[in-house]
């Protein structure tokens, strides 16, 4: 596990380090600004739906983030998990922690005015 327990002044604390850091993604990818939020991207699911498509919609681990930069870009993540993790890392992917399971993929990118 990428968690420790630390003591600091005589009380127990668990640090989880990330499973994903996006300094290990391209430049034209990543951040160019300090973060300022990072908020969860809902969506419903049709009405309509079949039971068992809803049931199929919701297998394995997959949703969307957005983070807000101070420079006013917004970018939408997919947040995916990995089939199989892999304790050296991977070489095709530098932001996926050694063992990591969760990636994040940039959709797309907003500049508002």
């Amino acid at each position: 596990s990428g968690h420790r327990n630390m003591t600091v002044n005589g009380k127990d604390h668990l640090v989880r380090f990330p499973t994903y850091n996006t300094a290990g993604v391209l430049e034209s990818e990543n951040h160019h600004s300090p973060v300022v939020s990072i908020v969860p991207i809902y969506s419903s699911i049709i009405g309509s739906q079949k039971d068992e498509d809803v049931a199929e919609s919701s297998s394995g681990l997959s949703f969307q983030l957005a983070s807000v930069e101070e420079k006013s870009v917004v970018n939408l993540w997919v947040v995916a998990e990995v089939a199989v993790s892999d304790t050296a890392g991977s070489e095709s992917d530098l932001g996926l922690s050694p063992g990591g399971k969760i990636k994040l993929l940039r959709s797309s990118s907003i500049l508002l005015s």
